[in-house]
């Protein structure tokens, strides 16, 4: 049994003496244990869920950081593979932000492809989470519309930040045309 008490006494130690002298007043068997703040008790009940929040947290980070990069692996891939086209475009003409428009027009169908796969993905997944977490429901979809928006708008930034696609568009064209004839 867990009895609260509202007192402004900022030292427990003098309010306990007396609490033992008012419930020793009434049953001399009664045990009275340590008194401990609110506060405390909330915090020592709620600290598990916060460390495994925490580690979550921490794993869906280092999740982020490792898909940008592999993001970025795959376009200077892409981008390595295809310096001979781009400076034969651009020796024939091409302007360097068409290079860069192609370049990032691809890299967005493969982020929209990876988008589609991933919100399916998360809607078959989302049953064994609803069994898993507490608060958590199959029919929640503002949830997962707010995570497919951050993950939205975090594509686009590492593909404009990144630089294979700019180097794509600095391909000298006589360099490529030496380099492929």
């Amino acid at each position: 049994m867990d009895v609260v008490i509202r007192a402004s006494v900022r030292d427990p130690a003098g309010l306990q003496t007396s609490l033992r002298n008012i419930v020793h007043e009434f049953d001399k068997d009664l045990f009275v244990p340590t008194l401990e703040p609110l506060q405390k008790r909330i915090g020592l009940t709620l600290s598990q869920p916060r460390f495994n929040m925490m580690l979550l947290g921490a794993f869906a980070g280092v999740a982020l950081i490792l898909a940008a990069i592999g993001i970025y692996g795959v376009i200077a891939y892409t981008v390595a593979q295809r310096t001979r086209e781009i400076g034969i475009r651009m020796a024939l003409g091409a302007q360097r932000i068409d290079m860069l428009t192609m370049i990032l027009r691809q890299s967005f169908t493969v982020i929209g492809i990876g988008l589609v796969a991933g919100i399916f993905g998360a809607l078959a997944v989302t049953r064994l989470m609803s069994s898993l977490l507490y608060g958590v429901s199959a029919k929640r979809s503002v949830d997962l519309r707010h995570r497919h928006d951050r993950t939205q708008r975090c594509g686009p930034d590492c593909h404009l930040l990144s630089s294979p696609p700019r180097d794509g568009g600095r391909s000298d064209g006589r360099v490529a045309l030496r380099v492929a004839f």
